[in-house]
């Protein structure tokens, strides 16, 4: 198609109300090329009535655009990539995550044993259900405060002391506090879901907290705690199902 003085126009330019033939040819002039498909989705879709031509020609009656990206895209590109939902970064020696807040889609993520501290840059990953920030420098967990996806969240030998962000983690089943400085478990109340929980190695003074749990509730700690939290009666929290931890135990699979 030209102009009257026998140009081709941009394709952007043409005022085009009813397509019912619809030609596209490989051209590599500057001015030639297809911009934007978007002004194509007001035409009411059909079914392509010829396949791409030897030349790389399309011939399409009021084309899906579905169809008329397939026939657009540059020879040899690639389907974009399904977005990365499971990320290791474990004992990387990454001192950056800033780019961890555009990675919205995961749902798994370890940074253990990296340098990570400060975790403002995880409060973006809405989606998250699996976090492991074990042998990490990290204190403050306020910024998982919104994650309300997450199941399984590890801070062991971490510099955490303070669980109240975990409030409203209504989701979580298994969390893991070994060799930390949490003392007050009353935070653990309010995270019904909760399956298992790992003490083992803090100092902690009740286990009356747990008490709601039940048989529901797996404590795991060392036995130098099982024998301190027994010996006075205010400590004790009976039904509370306790067991010895040895080496590191495997959550049991979820039933669907």
């Amino acid at each position: 198609m030209t102009d009257s003085e026998g140009r081709r126009p941009p394709i952007r330019a043409l005022p085009i109300f009813r397509v019912d033939e619809l030609i596209l040819t490989d051209s590599s002039g500057p001015s030639d090329g297809v911009e934007a498909t978007s002004p194509l989705s007001a035409f009411p879709p059909c079914d392509t009535t010829s396949p791409l031509g030897a030349r790389g020609d399309g011939v399409l009656s009021q084309p899906t655009l579905p169809s008329l990206r397939a026939i657009v895209q540059p020879a040899g590109a690639r389907p974009a990539p399904e977005p990365l939902t499971r990320l290791d970064l474990s004992e990387s020696d990454l001192t950056d995550f800033g780019h961890l807040a555009s990675m919205t889609p995961l749902t798994e993520l370890s940074l253990a044993r990296t340098s990570i501290i400060d975790l403002t840059v995880l409060q973006s990953l809405t989606h998250l259900r699996a976090l492991d920030l074990g042998r990490t420098r990290v204190k403050d967990l306020a910024p998982l405060a919104r994650l309300y996806d997450l199941e399984e969240l590890d801070i062991s030998r971490t510099r955490v002391e303070d669980l109240s962000p975990l409030r409203q983690l209504g989701r979580l089943r298994i969390l893991r506090l070994r060799d930390t400085a949490v003392r007050d478990l009353s935070s653990v109340r309010c995270l019904y879901s909760l399956e298992l929980i790992e003490i083992h190695g803090c100092p902690i003074e009740s286990l009356e907290p747990l008490k709601a749990f039940g048989s529901q509730l797996r404590v795991l700690l060392d036995q130098a705690l099982i024998d301190r939290l027994r010996r006075g009666k205010k400590q004790r929290a009976d039904g509370v199902r306790l067991d010895k931890l040895v080496g590191r135990p495997k959550p049991k699979p979820k039933t669907p």
